[in-house]
């Protein structure tokens, strides 16, 4: 009957430490890439100084002098942080208020609140606040610049802007676009996975709190009851700690950093970085409740062994 008990036990620990996990991940994935305020605001942090940098780098073709890159190189670093503050607040409130409503009609259809992929992105008002933007950043970047360095760079954004304004679109139907070719298959494939999110949060959260209930039931001394989960709770926690360094740091030097232009870098920084924030936050709170848990139960006797105690008290005595 022991053998049979721990048994029971050890793979209902091995199922806990598990839902815990699955818990961990998508109450970190729920509240930052699948909530499109929170997209919303990483799409604001893109750094208006790297795209000006990349721009003038992709329209030089090879032909900037080694003074404007060194003058780029360091450039961004002399502007006061009030300054930097002041064009990252225009940044996210173009963001805001430019693409907020596509954004979250975008995730509404994904996430299976609507049917309807109605997803429509005007342009030209964006265009324009981009401009500003642009080359009011440009001004402050270079204002303190040789005026030869000052021409050169704004001879470069402007074949730029010219390359790649000119190109833009007055709207975009995300619909027509997404619903073209293979993409239709592969919304829907996404949109059916993401249905099971929510789902799976709620049956690992409630399978871990029945486990721990049965296993304080099955081992009827409160010590040991606390004690098991406590151990499962913490290992959990534990598991966590080194894979957010290790996960961050592999995926942004293995996966992004040589693959997307730097201006988005600082928001892909931004989500996973918040991402694995909201992964430690948990981890540690599980570290606390394990110890917690382990702790407490060490304080705690059976009952006959407390009844013994005080029997055995007297005859001490």
């Amino acid at each position: 009957m022991s053998i049979l008990k721990w048994t029971f036990t050890c793979i209902a620990g091995i199922i806990l430490f598990l839902c815990l996990i699955v818990t961990v991940v998508l109450v970190a994935v729920s509240g930052t890439v699948l909530n499109a305020d929170f997209v919303i605001g990483a799409l604001g942090s893109i750094d208006v100084s790297d795209m000006i940098e990349n721009a003038i780098q992709q329209a030089g073709s090879g032909e900037i002098p080694d003074e404007l890159k060194e003058m780029l190189a360091r450039i961004d670093g002399a502007i006061p942080r009030d300054i930097q503050r002041a064009f990252e607040e225009k940044t996210k409130a173009l963001v805001k208020n430019s693409l907020g409503t596509p954004i979250r009609a975008f995730y509404d259809y994904i996430l299976g609140k609507t049917q309807n992929l109605d997803v429509v992105v005007p342009l030209k008002n964006v265009k324009s606040e981009i401009r500003v933007l642009v080359y009011d950043y440009l001004d402050v970047l270079i204002s303190s610049q040789p005026p030869e360095f000052r021409q050169i760079a704004k001879k470069k954004v402007d074949m730029w802007w010219d390359r790649y304004a000119s190109q833009m679109p007055q709207a975009i139907d995300i619909g027509a676009v997404i619903m073209n070719g293979d993409g239709e298959v592969y919304l829907e494939t996404v949109r059916r996975y993401l249905r099971y999110i929510q789902p799976a949060l709620t049956v690992s959260v409630i399978a871990a709190v029945i486990i721990i209930i049965l296993i304080i039931l099955l081992h009827r001394k409160p010590g040991l009851s606390l004690r098991i989960p406590g151990i499962v709770i913490l290992s959990a926690g534990l598991f966590f700690l080194p894979i957010n360094t290790i996960t961050s740091d592999f995926l942004m030097k293995e996966f992004f950093s040589e693959r997307i232009p730097e201006y988005l870098l600082s928001a892909l920084v931004l989500i996973i970085s918040k991402i694995l924030l909201r992964v430690q936050i948990e981890s540690i709170i599980a570290i606390c409740v394990g110890s917690v848990l382990i702790g407490v139960s060490f304080f705690l006797k059976p009952k006959a062994d407390e009844q013994r105690r005080r029997q055995t008290a007297p005859e001490n005595g």
